[in-house]
């Protein structure tokens, strides 16, 4: 299957958001499941595929050629997407995905994330998993949309979509309940 891992291309201040990526990265490839993530070989981003590729499994990067010339895109990738812009590449990121994993991170992360929800609740892309990977740090966030929920602000369908795990472990075994094929 192919797992679109949103993501921060930072390390962050805390090793468990290394150490996490890592792991995932591992369990997928373990698994047979596809990596699909933004592109770059910097923090976290570089990271999981490091730990894909050296597990033998499969990566596909979505890179916006041209508009991070700071963090170079991941040439090894078994397939390699050079996008136009950032809307370009969330867009290709959104369509290879048959489920999610958003790892911790910051606005990109966060938007790429949002883009993804406000799709599948206004029926723009089809509903899929979507599952944030660390409790302390994604607390805060479904304590709001548990706010709206109750609000009658955001869809239950698309919440009924959404876990919120604490390991890698977790987020392996959620997918592995999963029966989908694999689109690429």
């Amino acid at each position: 299957m192919n797992v679109t891992v949103f993501l921060s291309s930072r390390d962050g201040k805390n090793p468990i958001y290394k150490d996490t990526s890592e792991k995932l990265g591992r369990l997928l490839a373990q698994s047979g499941h596809t990596l699909v993530y933004g592109g770059s070989k910097e923090g976290c981003m570089g990271m999981v595929s490091d730990s894909v590729i050296q597990n033998k499994g499969q990566v596909i990067a979505v890179y916006p050629a041209g508009v991070l010339p700071l963090e170079p895109p991941r040439q090894n990738a078994s397939k390699l997407y050079l996008t136009n812009d950032m809307a370009e590449r969330k867009r290709k990121l959104i369509d290879l995905g048959e489920a999610f994993v958003i790892l911790a991170g910051g606005f990109g992360t966060l938007e790429e994330s949002f883009q993804l929800l406000t799709e599948m609740s206004i029926n723009q892309t089809r509903v899929r998993p979507v599952i944030f990977v660390g409790q302390k740090f994604y607390q805060p966030l479904f304590d709001l949309l548990r706010l709206q929920l109750k609000e009658g602000m955001i869809s239950k369908e698309v919440i009924d979509a959404i876990s919120l795990v604490d390991s890698a472990e977790e987020t392996i075994e959620l997918l592995g309940d999963l029966k989908l094929e694999q689109v690429v």
